[in-house]
């Protein structure tokens, strides 16, 4: 990287101050989100010298649907980091959140439909955030997040063991389509033949995958590829299995990678998702695991995604989406990567 990367107006969006807004307290000035939000542009950023000593959250989006339109889902993602941040903005702040930095930098867009370039430039400002190390907490946007997300972190992790750590209903291992082209479908396919290409290991784990959303070939690629995984039945069956899951992960690897995709939610709790499916994991399934992982002091990025705002319901997925993003920030331990 020998320049900061730079965008035009069309494949980058400032942020905006004004999506951060919430209920001010009178004997409170620093008591929720909004209120230690700093809106900064990626290049004021990157340029920027830190002014803190404080762990560097930031939030950026990836405010792009075009992979799932590839997959043929419901599209609406696009507007997702959007409704995330005005979600997360009126949350209270606890615990470790008090003592965080918090940027927002803005969104990467995807207007032209050229999927493949917007993920080059979340990739190549995921790291450039790593090189000011900032914590890059990303705000899809689809699936095919995933891909950008870990172009930016991959050489940090080649030589490491790694694991990646996806809630989700689906492996999200689907062949690329015709010409190589990635969708929300195959991200996590991508990832596994780039790190075998690399000749590093693919270390890939869900949970609350279910056999309605994942065909008998797709269960057959993630037995090719060792995957390992929870069903969302055995998430149900046995209450506690997914704490010793997490745990054995966090105890057996070095760096962790996280992905949350909302349509692992019963459409009870999370309606506004590409594919919205009446049988899913609740919360109380999901929080506890994403307090374990913040205070592991080993993930190194963190994304969710997924969400789609013309089909949610009172914004019910957006504040789940939300909780998710604050759940982690309460419990996040920094982890300095050399």
């Amino acid at each position: 990287m020998h320049n900061y990367p730079k965008f035009s107006n069309q494949d980058y969006v400032l942020p905006n101050q004004a999506d951060w807004q919430g209920r001010t307290d009178a004997d409170e000035t620093a008591a929720r989100f909004f209120q230690i939000v700093q809106c900064k542009s990626i290049e004021s950023f990157i340029t920027s010298k830190p002014s803190t000593n404080k762990p560097i959250i930031t939030l950026l989006g990836f405010a792009c649907d075009e992979g799932v339109r590839r997959n043929q889902g419901r599209v609406g993602a696009a507007v997702a980091p959007h409704m995330l941040r005005q979600a997360l903005a009126n949350f209270p702040l606890h615990d470790k959140a008090l003592s965080l930095d918090l940027i927002d930098l803005g969104d990467i867009t995807c207007p032209s439909g050229d999927l493949e370039q917007s993920q080059h430039y979340l990739s190549e400002a995921v790291q450039w955030l790593l090189a000011k190390k900032a914590f890059p907490l990303i705000l899809g946007g689809g699936h095919e997040t995933a891909w950008g997300h870990y172009g930016g972190f991959k050489d940090k992790i080649l030589s490491k063991n790694v694991a990646i750590i996806n809630f989700d209903a689906h492996f999200d291992m689907r062949p690329t389509l015709p010409g190589d082209l990635g969708s929300s479908g195959t991200s996590f396919l991508q990832i596994a033949k780039d790190l075998q290409a690399n000749q590093s290991a693919f270390n890939y784990y869900c949970l609350g995958i279910k056999q309605s959303s994942n065909t008998r070939a797709l269960f057959e690629c993630a037995k090719q590829w060792n995957v390992k995984y929870l069903t969302c039945d055995d998430m149900y069956a046995a209450p506690t299995a997914a704490n010793q899951f997490i745990d054995n992960i966090i105890a057996s690897h070095d760096v962790l990678y996280v992905s949350v995709c909302l349509d692992v939610f019963s459409s009870a709790y999370a309606p506004g998702v590409s594919a919205a499916s009446p049988y899913g994991l609740a919360p109380w399934q999901v929080l506890p695991l994403l307090r374990r992982l913040g205070s592991s002091k080993k993930v190194i990025a963190f994304d969710v995604v997924e969400l789609a705002p013309p089909f949610d319901h009172n914004n019910l997925t957006a504040k789940l989406g939300a909780q998710c993003i604050a759940e982690f920030l309460y419990f996040y331990e920094s982890f300095n990567l050399a």
